[in-house]
């Protein structure tokens, strides 16, 4: 897709591949958020790598 890694990139859904992805995302140097239906979850993708 060309995203360069600085980038912003958004992980819908926080399931078997939603924490993946944002595990990745952030590992490749992109800037991640997260999108649930779920405030109670912030702290849990915080600790995987989400930035939003």
């Amino acid at each position: 897709m060309g995203i360069k890694p600085g980038s912003t990139v958004a992980i819908q859904g926080l399931g078997g591949l939603g924490h993946l992805a944002i595990q990745y995302a952030n590992r490749f140097g992109f800037r991640v958020v997260a999108i649930s239906r779920d405030d109670q979850k912030e702290r849990f993708v915080r600790d995987l790598g989400a930035h939003e």
